[in-house]
C-alpha cells in the first residue's frame, strides 16, 4: 500500500471529507424447521445400509454425567463449590457453554421422568449454550403403502403439654347485640397468657368466616381489647386465638346473636326489554306496523308500574300487567325506518328503572343476501393429524336490509357452525372453523340468511390430507430448513410518560434515574433476542416458539434430530403431502411456520418490554433499599424568580425491523431402526447438503421413485412464496461444462438476496435468501426524554413586581455609574500621557475625587480622540 493510500488526504481549503456509514448492524439467531414430504413406505428401500447414530437415553445419560463432570472439574480449579441459581451458563475448558440448570440436573430426575414417559434431549440453544428439554416418545408403525406417484398422507393445639391459654371476658356467649344496616359494633376483651416461663404470648381475633386480625404480644401474660364490625344478622361466631413463642396455641369461640336494621330501599327495579329484540326488523306496510312490547321487570319489594314510549314521542303508553307469566305487555304503533323504544319501570318507593331497545320497521325483503368465500381457495390441500384438521374459513356477506346469520356446513351435512362477524352486525368479512375427520376432496358451503329470512350460499372444494400424529413412520425423507431471524433498528421516539413534577421559584430538587439493568437478575428478565444475545433471552423465545405448535409429539421428536450426535435449536415441524408439479403442502407448512414464529416473537417481545420499567424519583420520594443498584443523580433548580418550572420524563422506544429469512436447506433422512422386540428404538438421522441429494436417493429411494422424489423435492424449492407472496427459486441446477450429464448438480442459489425497503424511513435492507415474513415490533429502553416548560402564570402581585422593577433599575444604575468612571480614567491616562498640566489641573477641579493613577495600567493604550 502507498503512503498517498494510508492517509486521509486534506480537501483543497484544508477542510477534512466525511466519512458516511449507513451499514445497519443485526441482531441475529438462527434455528431449523422440518418439512416431512410424507412418502409411502413403499418408495423407500428395504437395505438401507445406515447403521443407527441417534443418542439412546442410556447414551444421553451417560454424556449428562461427562458435562457434570468437567462442570465440576472447572468449578474446582476456579475455587468454586458449586454453581448458583445466578449464572444462566457455565464456561467449560475449550469454550464449551452449559446451561446452569443442565449442569445442576439430577440424573434420578432423568431416570423419575423417563418412568412418567419423558425422555431427555441434549441440545445446543440459539445462543450456543447447550441445554435440555423434555420430549414426549412417539410410537412408530409403517406408513400406508400407495402405489400412485407421490401422493401421501401428511379448638385448641398443640397436643400434651400445651401451654398457651386463652379467656375471653366479653361478649358472653349467647349475648345479643343490634345495630343498623351498616353493621353492629361489638367490643371483645379477654387475656392471652402462657405458663412456660421465658416465653412470650400473642394474641388473635375475629369473626369466623371474615378474617383474624393480630391484636398484639406480650411477655406470658397479654390483656387485650379490639372493637369489631359484625356486618350480617343472625349467629356469628367470634374467634379469639392465642399462641406461645413455642407453638403452643388454644383458639376460644364465642357465639352471638346479631340484628341488624333493613337497609332502605334505594334499588331501581330491573326492566328489559323480552321483545321486540335488539335490532330486530320488523315487516310492515307504508303506513307502518304495530309493535307489539313485552318486558320483565323485578323489584325486591314489587314493580309498580311500567310504562313505554318511542323515543321522540311525548305521550307515554302504560303496560299491563299478565297475570299467568309476570311480564308485562302494551302495543305500539311505528312509522317505517329505525326506531327507538324506551321503558321506564316504578317501585312502591319511587325508584326507577329503565330500558332501550332499538328496531327498524320495513317494507317486506325478498332478495338474497350475497355470500363468497375468500379462503380457503378451490383445490387447496390441508394437511392435518389422523383424528382430525380445523380448516378455518374466512369469506364476506352483505345485504341491502341487513345480514342476521352465517353459518357453515360440510358435504351438505345435517351440522351447522355459525361463522363470527368481524365486529358486531359488520359482516363484511366473517370467519369461521370447520372441523375435517375425513380425508379425500370436501366441499365447504357458507350460507348467509338476512333479516327477512332470505338465504344466499357458496361452496368451495378443498383436499383433506389426514397424517397420524402419535404415530410417525419408520422411513421419512425431510426437507430441513434453516432460518435466521435478524432484528434492525427503525425509528426510534419517545413513549410513555414516566413522571411529571414542577418546581416552584427558586426551589431545588435531587434527581435520580433507576433502570432496568440495574441488577444482574432484572437485566436477565428484560433481554430480548430483538437487541440482545443471552441465554435467558433466547431459552424464553424457545418455550414461546414450543407453545406455539399444534403437533406437539412430532415438534419434539425433531429434537433428536442430531448430526453428528449433536442437536440444534428446532424451531418448527410441519408435514406436507406433496404431488409432482405441487408446492402447496410444503408452502402451507412454511405459512403454519412463519405463523408460530411470529406470534411466539411477539409474546417474547412483549414480555420482556414490560419488564423494562425506568425510575425517575425526586428527593423527597426516595425510599432506601437493601443491597446495590446503579443510578444516575442530578441536582436540578428553578432559577427564575415568578414562573413555575415543570419537567415531562418520556421513556423513549426503540422499533425493530425483524426478518425471518430462509438461509439455507438440506435434506434429512430419519429411520427407525430394529423396533421388533426392542426395548427402546434406535433411529438413523442424516443430513444431505442440496449436491449430495443423488446419494441421498440413491441410498434410500427405489429406483422406480427416485425420479419423481427428485422433481418433487426441486419444485419445492423452486416455488417458495416470500413475504410479499411472489414466487422464488431457492436452488437451482449447475452443470459442469464438458463433463457430461452426470456432472449436473443441485446447488442453493449463490446470488440469492432479497431486499426489504421500510416504507417509513426509507431504509433499504438486504439479507441472504428469501424474507418469508417481515414484522416491526417496539421495546422499551433506558432512555429518557426529558422536557421542560415554563409556566404561564405569574406568580407576584403588584407590590412585588414593584420591588423586581426597583432592583433592576439599581442594577442599570450601578452599570451607568461604573461606565463613567471607567471613561474618567481613560481621561486621566489620556492627560498623563500627553504631560498637559493645564488639562490637570482642569481635570482635578472637576473630579476632585479621582482615584490615583497607580491603581490604573501603568501604560494603557493611547485613547483616539472622540471616543472613550
Amino acid at each position: 500500500m502507498s503512503a498517498r493510500n494510508q492517509i486521509i488526504q486534506l480537501a483543497p481549503g484544508g477542510v477534512a471529507p466525511v466519512l458516511s456509514y449507513n451499514v445497519p448492524e443485526p441482531t441475529s439467531y438462527s434455528g431449523r424447521n422440518f418439512i416431512d414430504l410424507a412418502l409411502p413406505d413403499n418408495y423407500f428401500r428395504d437395505d438401507i445400509p445406515y447403521e443407527p447414530n441417534v443418542p439412546t437415553q442410556e447414551e444421553t445419560l451417560a454424556r449428562l454425567k461427562a458435562i457434570q463432570a468437567s462442570v465440576r472439574s472447572t468449578l474446582a480449579r476456579d475455587g468454586m463449590v458449586a454453581a448458583t441459581a445466578t449464572h444462566s451458563s457455565l464456561v467449560l475448558p475449550g469454550g464449551e457453554r452449559v446451561s446452569a440448570e443442565l449442569a445442576r440436573l439430577d440424573p434420578a430426575e432423568v431416570q423419575a421422568m423417563r418412568e412418567a414417559g419423558r425422555e431427555l434431549v441434549i441440545y445446543r440453544g440459539m445462543s450456543g449454550t447447550l441445554m435440555h428439554r423434555w420430549a414426549a416418545p412417539v410410537k412408530y408403525a409403517p406408513a400406508a403403502r400407495d402405489p400412485r406417484i407421490l401422493v401421501g398422507g401428511g379448638g385448641g393445639s398443640g397436643g400434651t403439654g400445651a401451654t398457651a391459654n386463652m379467656i375471653v371476658y366479653s361478649p358472653a356467649n349467647g349475648a345479643s347485640f343490634s345495630g343498623p344496616h351498616t353493621g353492629a359494633t361489638v367490643t371483645v376483651t379477654g387475656r392471652a397468657s402462657t405458663s412456660s416461663l421465658g416465653a412470650t404470648v400473642g394474641a388473635s381475633v375475629g369473626i369466623v368466616g371474615v378474617g383474624m386480625e393480630y391484636v398484639g404480644t406480650g411477655n406470658q401474660v397479654l390483656e387485650w381489647s379490639k372493637t369489631l364490625t359484625i356486618r350480617t344478622s343472625g349467629q356469628v361466631t367470634i374467634r379469639a386465638d392465642a399462641q406461645d413463642s413455642l407453638g403452643s396455641t388454644r383458639t376460644v369461640d364465642v357465639v352471638v346473636n346479631v340484628t341488624l336494621a333493613a337497609p332502605p330501599d334505594g334499588t331501581a327495579p330491573v326492566v328489559s326489554f323480552d321483545s321486540p329484540a335488539a335490532g330486530s326488523v320488523v315487516t310492515g306496510t307504508p303506513a307502518g306496523a304495530t309493535v307489539q312490547a313485552i318486558l320483565s321487570a323485578s323489584d325486591a319489594v314489587g314493580v309498580q308500574s311500567v310504562r313505554v314510549a318511542r323515543q321522540g314521542d311525548a305521550t307515554w303508553k302504560q303496560a299491563t300487567r299478565d297475570a299467568g307469566t309476570g311480564r308485562w305487555g302494551c302495543s305500539l304503533t311505528l312509522p317505517l325506518g329505525a326506531s327507538t323504544l324506551n321503558a321506564e319501570a316504578f317501585d312502591a318507593a319511587g325508584n326507577r328503572g329503565t330500558a332501550q331497545v332499538a328496531l327498524t320497521v320495513q317494507t317486506p325483503d325478498t332478495t338474497a343476501p350475497t355470500v363468497a368465500i375468500t379462503s380457503p381457495s378451490a383445490g387447496a390441500q390441508v394437511v392435518g393429524p389422523f383424528e382430525g384438521v380445523d380448516v378455518w374459513v374466512t369469506g364476506t356477506a352483505a345485504d341491502d336490509r341487513g345480514v342476521r346469520r352465517v353459518y357453515l356446513k360440510v358435504d351438505g351435512e345435517p351440522t351447522e357452525v355459525d361463522a363470527v362477524p368481524r365486529a358486531a352486525g359488520d359482516w363484511s368479512q366473517w370467519s369461521g372453523t370447520v372441523r375435517m375427520t375425513r380425508p379425500d376432496t370436501r366441499v365447504i358451503t357458507a350460507y348467509c340468511v338476512d333479516a327477512a329470512g332470505n338465504t344466499g350460499d357458496a361452496s368451495v372444494g378443498i383436499e383433506v390430507v389426514l397424517v397420524p400424529e402419535m404415530v410417525s413412520r419408520l422411513n421419512r425423507i425431510i426437507l430441513v430448513e434453516s432460518y435466521r431471524l435478524s432484528s434492525y433498528l427503525g425509528n426510534y421516539g419517545a413513549g410513555r410518560t414516566l413522571k411529571t413534577f414542577s418546581l416552584l421559584p427558586g426551589e431545588k430538587t435531587k434527581l435520580s434515574i433507576k433502570t432496568f439493568t440495574k441488577t444482574e437478575i432484572d437485566a436477565k428478565q428484560a433481554s430480548s433476542i430483538l437487541d440482545s444475545y443471552s441465554d435467558e433471552s433466547s431459552v424464553d423465545f424457545e418455550t414461546a416458539t414450543g407453545k406455539e405448535q399444534a403437533n406437539k409429539a412430532n415438534y419434539d421428536e425433531s429434537s433428536k434430530y442430531s448430526v453428528e450426535g449433536e442437536a440444534k435449536a428446532s424451531w418448527g415441524w410441519g408435514s406436507a403431502g406433496v404431488k409432482a408439479g405441487t408446492s402447496g403442502g410444503t408452502n402451507r407448512a412454511r405459512e403454519e411456520f412463519v405463523k408460530n414464529i411470529s406470534n411466539a416473537t411477539q409474546k417474547h417481545v412483549s414480555k420482556a418490554s414490560a419488564r423494562r420499567d425506568v425510575q425517575i424519583n425526586t428527593s423527597y420520594e426516595v425510599k432506601e433499599t437493601s443491597g446495590e443498584e446503579t443510578a444516575v443523580e442530578r441536582e436540578i433548580e428553578n432559577v427564575n424568580v415568578s414562573r413555575t418550572l415543570n419537567f415531562v420524563f418520556r421513556q423513549m422506544n426503540q422499533e425493530f425491523i425483524t426478518l425471518l429469512h430462509l438461509v439455507d436447506v438440506r435434506l434429512g433422512f430419519f429411520k427407525v431402526v430394529d423396533v421388533e422386540g426392542q426395548t427402546e428404538p434406535r433411529y438413523v438421522y442424516r443430513e444431505f447438503t442440496l449436491p449430495e441429494v443423488r446419494t441421498l436417493l440413491e441410498d434410500t429411494i427405489v429406483p422406480e421413485w427416485r425420479d419423481a422424489v427428485r422433481d418433487a423435492v426441486v419444485h419445492q424449492l423452486t416455488h417458495i412464496f416470500d413475504y410479499r407472496e411472489e414466487c422464488r427459486s431457492f436452488a437451482e441446477w449447475r452443470d459442469i461444462p464438458g463433463e457430461g450429464q452426470d456432472s449436473r448438480y443441485l446447488r442453493v442459489r449463490r446470488d440469492l438476496v432479497s431486499t426489504y425497503l421500510d416504507g417509513a424511513t426509507g431504509t433499504e435492507i438486504d439479507v441472504p435468501g428469501i424474507i418469508l415474513a417481515a414484522n416491526k415490533y417496539v421495546l422499551r429502553t433506558e432512555g429518557i426524554l426529558a422536557e421542560a416548560v415554563l409556566g404561564q402564570g405569574e406568580a407576584l402581585d403588584e407590590y412585588s413586581h414593584g420591588l423586581q422593577d426597583q432592583a433592576v433599575e439599581a442594577k442599570r444604575l450601578a452599570n451607568s455609574a461604573a461606565r463613567q468612571q471607567l471613561r474618567r480614567n481613560r481621561l486621566a491616562m489620556q492627560i498623563v500621557a500627553a504631560k498637559d498640566e493645564e488639562a490637570a489641573q482642569l481635570f482635578a477641579q472637576l473630579f476632585p475625587a479621582f482615584p490615583p493613577a497607580a491603581e490604573e495600567d501603568a501604560s494603557p493604550a493611547p485613547v483616539p480622540p472622540g471616543q472613550g
